[in-house]
């Protein structure tokens, strides 16, 4: 597969999918109210997976303060600001800091289709894929608080 169909399709997942999901989804900002105790994958209906990890927020801050932020669109904030932040030579990172919070975008792995039984591959792997396969996104989300907890991330 060419690496530019690669960049283009990471770019798409990061400002089409995140930024709709921050925004539209309901249970997006449930599955960011869970990940405050423990990570939870999130589907995305477009395309791949969002495994979110807030865990290390509650070092810093109270599940009820950080809900607020949450109700108070952050994750929208974060979703307009994240078409600028992508880095990576294939486009596969993002790290948007608001207010006292960093949130850090890795695409991890990519699933193949269901012809080939969803199987993930690592990015080392994907030149040797058919150009005409569309492939899922495994994007892990961890949001710290960098000037409590120092930059743990």
């Amino acid at each position: 597969m060419e690496k530019d169909k690669i960049i283009l399709e990471n770019q798409r997942f990061f400002c089409v999918t995140f930024g709709l999901i921050a925004v539209v989804d309901p249970n997006f900002k449930d599955a960011v109210f869970v990940s405050f105790n423990e990570p939870v994958q999130y589907g995305a209906e477009a395309g791949g997976y969002i495994r979110i990890d807030c865990t290390k927020v509650k070092q810093a801050c109270s599940q009820k303060s950080f809900a607020a932020e949450v109700r108070n669109e952050i994750f929208e904030r974060v979703g307009a600001q994240v078409p600028a932040k992508i880095t990576g030579e294939l486009a596969d990172e993002a790290e948007v800091v608001i207010d006292d919070y960093k949130f850090i975008f890795r695409i991890s792995q990519y699933e193949r289709d269901r012809r080939h039984n969803y199987a993930l591959v690592e990015a080392s792997d994907l030149a040797g894929l058919p150009e005409n396969e569309r492939l899922g996104r495994i994007m892990e989300l961890q949001v710290t608080v960098p000037a409590i907890l120092g930059d743990i991330a």
